[in-house]
């Protein structure tokens, strides 16, 4: 996975004809009995390949989840037959469906084969580059060199080359979209603090403006709490209005970024909360700080600024 390999192919299903013109087709994967573990990919149902699929035993395969909602929905998948390479391939086991290209595409159907039982043409064709994938819990750098040893006892014409770990893999997958995301996080973060000093700004001219209808208030018996009260409602109603309005645009505009996530919906309920609700908390906490600088002057100050 993520490696870039895809093998796509046509294949045949028993009872079910493909449309003209349309054959099935699906990414076929020539593996080993320990793929699936070693990967950590999970079998849903049946059993996964052993030692003993080899060229004089029945052709089996293992589809995914995928293949499976194609072809048997709510039906056992198990024991039905796949046409492939000239052979008829019984279903043996179903695992879960996974990401191959990168996180951002959906599952396409897969159709693992047991690499000892392809024909003597396909083993000579995918021959010319395997991968080899293993699990430890050493470094990467002494399980390549542990590698390299154990083919070249092996071959010592065969060469080990682009050794990486899944995370690397991966990270390179999502390098760009990572790289896009933390701009626009960066460009929100700024965005929200020009929001907070903006409306900090605009409560402290407020503030200032009103300064005489604020000791007005203060002298006619209002408490400095009422006052700071009075000016932060101003400011979370226009707060509040602004939150709501850009809310709705970013119900329509969405979209634009689906590429970017992953692992969460587009139109996500807790973030569509918690950024209003953080702009709401900004605007309260700025208004606050000129209310209160206010509601603490002199009520015969403020009269006398006039």
């Amino acid at each position: 996975p993520f490696s870039g390999q895809k093998w796509g192919n046509g294949y045949e299903v028993e009872g079910q004809p493909a449309p003209r013109g349309r054959p099935w087709l699906a990414q076929i994967r020539p593996v080993s009995p320990d793929y699936f573990r070693t990967l950590g990919i999970a079998l849903r149902r049946g059993e996964a390949f052993s030692e003993y699929d080899r060229q004089d035993t029945q052709p089996a395969a293992v589809v995914n989840e995928a293949v499976v909602r194609r072809h048997w929905p709510g039906e056992d998948p198990i024991g039905k037959h796949i046409g492939f390479d000239g052979r008829v391939l019984v279903v043996r086991g179903v695992i879960a469906d996974i990401k191959h290209g990168s996180l951002a595409e959906t599952s396409d159907p897969e159709i693992y084969v047991p690499y000892a039982q392809l024909s003597p043409g396909l083993i000579t064709f995918l021959g010319r580059g395997m991968t080899v994938l293993v699990r430890s819990s050493l470094e990467p750098h002494a399980v390549a060199n542990s590698v390299r040893e154990v083919v070249r006892a092996v071959d010592k014409d065969i060469a080990v080359r682009d050794v990486q770990t899944m995370n690397q893999l991966i990270a390179a997958t999502i390098s760009q979209p990572r790289f896009r995301a933390s701009l626009l996080g960066a460009f929100s973060v700024f965005a929200t603090l020009l929001a907070a000093l903006g409306v900090y700004g605009l409560m402290s001219y407020v503030v200032a403006e009103r300064r005489q209808e604020l000791g007005v208030r203060l002298a006619l018996g209002a408490s400095p709490r009422a006052l700071v009260r009075f000016v932060v409602s101003r400011a979370l109603l226009l707060t509040v209005m602004g939150a709501a309005a850009g809310v709705v645009v970013a119900l329509f505009t969405t979209r634009a970024i689906e590429k970017l996530l992953y692992g969460i919906q587009v139109y996500h309920p807790v973030t569509f909360l918690t950024a209003p609700a953080l702009l709401v908390a900004l605007a309260v906490l700025a208004a606050a700080i000129p209310a209160r600088r206010a509601a603490s002057v002199d009520p015969a100050i403020s009269l006398r600024s006039e």
